[in-house]
């Protein structure tokens, strides 16, 4: 059987979680991502896009994306593992902020 490993920092220890679920990121052989192959590929990724690209950024993306998509903020609250509601409001001022600029926009174009 194979297992879906994640883990995330709470109050400076770690947490680790698993279960049966299909995995997110596999290697090429189908063997599970460990957090050290994940710092290897961004690694790969910063001298590439010569940017500065990290993991969390992929929590981020996942936020920003299920906000766009009309995701309750309460569901990605848990999904993340915030604590506070006020921390994952962080993302929907992004979401915000993409509204107010295609509203504005599409008001270029009409006045």
């Amino acid at each position: 059987m194979v297992y879906t490993f994640f883990s995330f920092r709470c109050k400076g220890k770690f947490i680790l979680f698993s279960s049966s679920a299909p995995l997110l990121f596999v290697k090429e052989s189908g063997a599970p991502f460990k957090p050290s192959d994940l710092d290897n590929l961004f690694g790969r990724l910063r001298k590439i896009l010569r940017r500065n690209v990290h993991p969390h950024m992929l929590r981020h993306a996942f936020a920003v994306h299920m906000l766009r998509n009309g995701a309750d903020i309460r569901v990605i609250q848990a999904l993340l593992g915030h604590e506070s509601i006020d921390m994952t409001a962080r993302y929907l001022r992004i979401v915000k902020e993409d509204v107010k600029q295609a509203y504005d926009d599409a008001l270029d174009g009409v006045l």
